[in-house]
């Protein structure tokens, strides 16, 4: 009897015979994985080899991220009870520092199923023969990071002319003007600018390279289905209907590894743009200091691009199954021309057609489509304009 999972089974086991360490996603994306481990995030668990130093800096970085939001969230309460604040910014604030943790947590439950992705990744690698770089991506990443650091700066060496700003990043005690006066905001500001901006912009590109990385894989087999609409070879499409069964099987685990992560992403990433808008509209004045005016570009700048990206890589799974799909047909419209046709090959087309590739999701809330981002920016200028309305 023909069963799909023996047959990936079988099949899981070539790739690793045929598996080498030239073709590896760890090196590829090496700048990513360095920098996600700064925030506890290891997904090859390679932190064990690392120094007493880094270490330490590690969790350092995972009590504040852990503590932030026990910070941030009496202060904001604080606020709205002085009437600093309008009650729907403050529930804004309060999830949107409660969201990035839920992004590293949502990350770590599901690093084993990660972990197996990214092995089965530099496996299809090795089989294909294809060194892919990723030099671009690694820009992107230095883009982010030098953006955050660059405002994060801007923001600190300014916040002597927003007292109350000021104070926050102290911890509410004036520290007088000296080294430490400055120092310690300057350092606070830089962990909070990386905990609510970088972080999830961080992860959103972890997601968005896995979709990318799985789209290529796609993207192959379809290459090599338009092969063989010349050739028609049994073997060649026996062989690539099995390819075809793996990548299916693959798909669903990275839509179960990724679901959560995205969701948490889109809800901290459009919450922070929803206070940002917000803060901006119903706080309106005459002059805004900068560190206030560097939180609503790294909210509406670094928002809008992490999430552009990551929906973009998403679509284009779907976008090539569909491309899958049509070549198929084409395949087997070339079977049915011929005059003996071959039982086999018409089978395995037939089986490739009948499976259907999910749409990636955040956990079935919302299809990471470019519809779907349009929705959800239009949804939030419309919310904008509603708080407009209930200010005038």
């Amino acid at each position: 009897m023909y069963s799909l999972e023996s047959e990936s089974i079988d099949n899981s086991r070539v790739f690793l015979r045929k598996a080498t360490s030239s073709f590896n996603v760890w090196h590829r994306y090496k700048l990513l994985w360095v920098i996600l481990q700064f925030y506890g995030i290891d997904v090859y668990d390679k932190d064990t080899h690392r120094n007493l130093f880094y270490k330490c800096f590690q969790a350092m970085t995972n009590i504040f991220i852990h503590l932030y939001p026990v910070y941030r969230i009496p202060v904001s309460v604080a606020h709205y009870l002085d009437n600093h604040l309008h009650f729907a910014t403050l529930i804004g604030l309060v999830f949107a520092s409660i969201f990035p943790l839920a992004i590293k947590h949502s990350i770590n439950l599901k690093k084993c199923l990660l972990r197996k992705i990214f092995i089965q990744y530099h496996k299809m690698d090795a089989l294909q023969n294809q060194k892919i770089k990723g030099k671009y991506f690694n820009w992107v990443i230095i883009i982010t990071v030098l953006i955050s650091f660059v405002l994060a700066s801007a923001s600190a060496l300014t916040l002597s002319y927003d007292i109350d700003q000021k104070l926050s990043f102290s911890f509410y005690k004036d520290l007088g003007e000296g080294f430490v006066g400055y120092f310690v905001p300057f350092i606070m500001n830089h962990l909070v600018f990386a905990y609510q901006y970088e972080f999830p912009c961080l992860v959103a590109s972890l997601s968005g390279m896995m979709y990318y990385e799985f789209s290529r894989f796609l993207l192959q087999l379809r290459e090599n289905l338009e092969l063989q609409r010349r050739s028609l070879d049994r073997n060649q499409l026996m062989s690539l209907h099995q390819t075809h069964t793996l990548l299916f099987y693959l798909v669903h685990k990275l839509l179960n590894a990724t679901s959560l992560p995205c969701l948490f992403i889109l809800c901290s990433q459009m919450t922070s743009m929803y206070c940002a808008l917000a803060l901006f509209v119903v706080y309106h004045k005459d002059y805004y200091p900068l560190p206030t005016i560097t939180d609503w570009f790294m909210s509406l700048i670094l928002g809008t691009a992490s999430l552009s990206g990551l929906i973009m890589c998403a679509s284009k799974i779907n976008t090539e199954f569909n491309r899958i799909q049509k070549t198929a047909l084409f395949l087997k419209d070339e079977l049915m021309k011929e005059q003996v046709q071959d039982a086999v090959a018409l089978d395995c087309v037939n089986a490739l057609m009948e499976k259907q590739f999910p749409v990636m999701t955040a956990s079935g809330f919302v299809d990471l489509t470019p519809d779907s981002l349009l929705g959800m920016i239009g949804s939030l200028f419309t919310y904008t304009l509603l708080i407009l309305n209930l200010k005038q």
